[in-house]
This record gives structure tokens, C-alpha cells and sequence, in this order.
């Protein structure tokens, strides 16, 4: 099979495998900010995303969610403005090393979210459509006040990169490439593992409709219908990882992590129509209270008034994006694991971890974690900002503004959970006495 340079970009198919194959090819070019000097901010000022680029598209897509469209779309956009907004703004003018990029930057955004409704309903100003309008306001204010110091975006770059990426030539050679994989035998040879991978997904894809049907089962969806499938999917799954390890190929491990999560967590809420857990439910009547009186309820009455930040960030998200309870309690396991492999890769490569084993450090922690611990609930939420606490806090024997830093996450994390503080508290004396953390650097 010949694949001419016209078609997709590559000289030969020896150049396309090593694109494809080689893992020292596989490079991650994280926005600029404050880790770049100034003047290879201003050399680069087109040719890359920066930090404050993203902060600008996290508010438009943030205030693009409080007009009428369809729901879907609105939870879209709000999810972007919740996870990437405000840790883009903080992140282009705070140094902190790359490393720490993949927990600080979502894990900052929640931080700074769950401090802004917590400081509103607590200052009895709870109005989300304000707050989240203010918040966009502050982000385009903070990236402005970059671009001037740093050099504006070159629009014309970018409008000439999206013509290129929906040009008719991008989409021939995307096809040429998809087919050169599909049918190149030595491509194939080398990519068991993605081969594997798609084995496991086309295997997983029959058994929803026998769980829809499946019997009550105490030992859940493993003995229950069809459910015995998945074990044999999760063994494909860990198979092609164990190969795509061996072989250095770092984005079929990726692929692998987001399978598994799929597989262990996405399962239930395809083949279920409300939350599974009983105990789910007086979560969703917290957020419900919110919702409907716009305010907490007394003190001393209900525990969850004293710790009550995540039930606020989802009265904020469905007050916004109309989104009812029982729906985001539903999706919410699924979504909670995407940004918890990212923290979790972000934690290893602070440790110095390269990055084939913060990858396997990332689907340990998916597949190890017990099912049933990230129900929508406020300790899920807290597991997330304590390892983007950890993270930036280990960064702090590198750069000390990383120290400042994880303060957010922490103050967010106090008014959230009532123990994971302690347990934070007790692992950073840990992790000072043995000098892996040194905020005083």
C-alpha cells in the first residue's frame, strides 16, 4: 500500500509507523504561562495555546451556558467554564512546573468555584447566574490584563489552523491515515494492543441490554444477567494496557484508562435510570433544599448545613444549566474518574515518576479504587481536591508559589468534608518531615 505525502502528510509509511509507534514521539505541549520566560512567551505568542487563551474560551463557553440552548449543550459548556476556567487564569501567572499541570489546572477551577458559592450563599448574595457572570467578567479581565503584558493572540494563525483542521485535504488525509492503519499488516502487528482494546469494546457494547433486564443480585452486576461479561472486558482491558506497557505505547494506555472507566463506571448509568444507592438520595434532597429555598437549612438541624460547599457547586451547575439532581447524580461516578486519572497523573509526575509510570499509576487508581466510593456525594468531591492539594504541595520543593497555591484547593476542601482536612493535615506532617514537601524552598 503506498500513502503519498499529499495525501496525508507523511513522506512514507515508515514515516506515518514511527509517528504512530515510537513513544519518544508522544509529547504533551502544555499551554504557555508564567513557566515560559517572557520572551519565549512573546516569540511563541501565535503558535501555541496559553493559559490565558483558555481562560478566555472557559468564559465565553461559561456565559455562552446561561443563554437558551438545549440542555445538553448548556451542561457542556458550564462543565468546561467549571473544570478549565478559573486554573487556566491562576495558572498564567503563577509558575508551578508542567508537571503538575494535569491536577493543578481542573483541580484549581473546582477550587475556586466551591469557594465563590460557598462565599455567596454564607454572605447571603446566593444568586448563580450573577456569580457565574462575574466569574466569567474576572477571567476575560485576567487574560486581558496578560495579553498586554505578554502579547495578544494571533487570531489569523488560529483562523488559518481551524480552516485547515475542516478543509476538505484534512479530512482525505485523516482517511488515508484511518485506512493505512486499518489495513497495513505490520500496523496492525504492532498494535495489538489497540486491537485488543476495540475487542473489549465491541465485547462490552452486547452486554448493556441483558444488565437492563438482570435481576436484583447482592453481589451486583458481576453475577447479575449479562454481567459476567464485564469481568471478561476488564480482563481485555488490563491484557492490551500490560502490552501497550511493555511496548512503551503511552496513548494506547491512555485509551485503555478511559475504557476501563467506561467498563467499571459508565455501565450503571447506562443501564440504570436514577442512582443505585439509596443513600444517594438524601445527598439529592440537600441539593434539592438549595434549589428550592435558596438557602441552607438551620444550623444544628441537618449536618450537611456545616459542611454544605458541594451540594452548593451542584445547586450552582443545575441552577445554570437547568440540569435536574437525579440526572447529574446519575452521570456523576463517571465524570468524577475522568479528572481523578488526570490528578492521579499529575501526582506521579510530581513524584518524578516518568510518564509510562504515572500512567499506570493513573489505571491503578481506577481500577484498584472500590465501586461505590464515588457516588455523588461530598467525599467524592473531596478525594478530588485532595490529591490536587497533594500535588501542588510536592511541587513546592521546585517553585514555592506552588506552596501558596495549593492553599485553594485546601480552603476549598474545608467547607466540603469534615474529615479529609485531619487526613490531609496528617499526610502533609508526613510528607514535611521527610522533606518530599518543601514549601519553605
Amino acid at each position: 500500500m503506498n500513502l503519498s505525502s499529499t495525501d496525508s502528510g507523511y513522506r512514507s509509511i515508515a514515516d506515518l509507523r514511527h509517528k504512530l509507534f515510537v513513544p519518544s514521539d508522544w509529547t504533551v505541549d502544555w499551554p504557555v504561562g508564567t513557566t515560559d520566560s517572557a520572551a519565549g512567551t512573546r516569540r511563541r505568542a501565535g503558535s501555541r495555546l496559553r493559559y490565558s487563551d483558555i481562560s478566555v474560551l472557559a468564559a465565553l463557553s461559561g456565559l455562552a451556558s446561561m443563554i437558551a440552548l438545549p440542555t445538553p449543550v448548556r451542561v457542556v459548556l458550564l462543565t468546561v467554564l467549571l473544570f478549565f476556567g478559573p486554573g487556566a487564569a491562576i495558572l498564567s501567572w503563577v509558575r508551578i512546573p508542567r508537571t503538575a499541570v494535569p491536577a493543578a489546572l481542573p483541580i484549581l477551577s473546582i477550587s475556586v468555584v466551591t469557594l465563590m458559592v460557598s462565599v455567596a450563599m454564607w454572605g447571603y448574595r446566593w444568586s448563580p447566574r450573577m456569580w457565574t457572570l462575574w466569574l466569567c467578567v474576572a477571567l476575560i479581565g485576567s487574560s486581558v490584563l496578560w495579553y498586554r503584558k505578554y502579547g495578544r493572540p494571533d487570531l489569523p494563525v488560529w483562523i488559518s489552523r481551524a480552516r485547515e483542521v475542516v478543509s476538505p485535504s484534512s479530512r482525505t488525509s485523516a482517511l488515508a491515515t484511518v485506512k493505512f492503519v486499518l489495513t497495513d499488516r505490520e500496523t496492525l502487528r504492532r498494535n495489538v494492543a489497540g486491537l485488543i482494546l476495540a475487542l473489549a469494546f465491541f465485547l462490552w457494547l452486547p452486554l448493556l441490554p441483558g444488565l437492563e433486564r438482570a435481576t436484583y443480585s447482592q453481589f451486583g452486576l458481576l453475577t447479575a444477567g449479562t454481567g459476567p461479561g464485564l469481568v471478561l472486558c476488564m480482563v481485555l482491558i488490563m491484557a492490551a494496557f500490560l502490552i501497550a506497557l511493555r511496548r512503551h505505547q503511552l496513548r494506547t494506555m491512555l485509551v485503555a484508562i478511559g475504557l476501563a472507566i467506561v467498563v467499571q463506571r459508565f455501565t450503571v448509568t447506562l443501564v440504570t435510570s436514577a442512582p443505585i444507592y439509596d443513600w444517594t438520595y438524601k445527598h439529592v434532597a440537600v441539593t434539592e433544599f438549595v434549589l428550592d429555598l435558596n438557602r441552607l437549612a438551620p444550623s444544628g438541624v441537618d449536618i450537611y448545613s456545616e459542611w454544605p460547599s458541594f451540594f452548593l457547586v451542584s445547586a450552582w451547575f443545575q441552577h445554570v444549566t437547568g440540569y435536574d439532581t437525579l440526572s447529574l447524580a446519575h452521570v456523576f461516578a463517571p465524570m468524577i474518574h475522568v479528572v481523578l486519572a488526570a490528578a492521579v497523573y499529575g501526582l506521579a509526575r510530581v513524584m518524578k515518576f516518568d510518564k509510562r509510570a504515572a500512567i499506570t499509576a493513573a489505571m491503578l487508581a481506577e481500577v484498584i479504587n472500590w465501586v461505590g466510593q464515588d457516588y455523588y456525594s461530598p467525599q467524592a468531591w473531596a478525594v478530588l481536591l485532595a490529591v490536587g492539594f497533594l500535588a501542588l504541595l510536592m511541587s513546592s520543593s521546585l517553585t514555592r508559589s506552588a506552596a501558596y497555591v495549593s492553599i485553594v484547593p485546601f480552603a476549598a476542601l474545608v467547607p466540603t468534608h469534615q474529615l479529609t482536612p485531619y487526613w490531609l493535615m496528617a499526610v502533609t506532617g508526613v510528607l514535611l518531615v521527610t522533606r518530599r514537601a518543601k514549601p519553605w524552598c
